[in-house]
């Protein structure tokens, strides 16, 4: 007798998947911190085709020099992750890498293949991955 699949299970053609994203702000407000993750989060989530259901978990990480808001709060105002999980941690400083930075991974269940999948660097952020921002002569950080 055949397995049937659990109602929660993804269909067995499905991958897990993993996107990152990153972002800054310019000054470490509540207000800024929820422009700059939204407009993140809802670029990812819609290059990627990523819906609710299908998310296993989101990291995401902040440098030590913002403190007004955590971006969990914000996705979970953004987006319906109301039963997602999310974790939010401190990046260790490091020397020469930039600051106000709020970095994000997302995995979850698709049928894309790993070079389908489009990971987004956006504002300073993109210092970080300039091979992901259209300049491919230019190495990261």
């Amino acid at each position: 007798m055949q397995k049937q699949p659990s109602p929660n299970e993804p269909p067995s053609d499905w991958l897990l998947r993993s996107v990152r994203g990153a972002t800054s702000v310019e000054v470490d407000t509540p207000e800024a911190h929820q422009t700059a993750v939204s407009a993140l989060l809802l670029a990812l989530v819609e290059a990627n085709n990523i819906k609710a259901d299908d998310i296993c978990t989101v990291f995401f990480t902040l440098t030590d020099d913002l403190h007004a808001i955590s971006p969990a709060k914000v996705a979970r105002q953004t987006l319906p992750w109301q039963h997602v999980a999310l974790f939010t941690s401190v990046e260790p400083t490091i020397v020469g890498l930039p600051t106000m930075i709020i970095r994000v991974l997302i995995q979850f269940y698709s049928t894309l293949n790993q070079q389908a999948l489009t990971h987004l660097y956006q504002n300073k952020a993109a210092l970080l991955r300039p091979d992901r921002c259209g300049d491919p002569t230019t190495t990261s950080v």
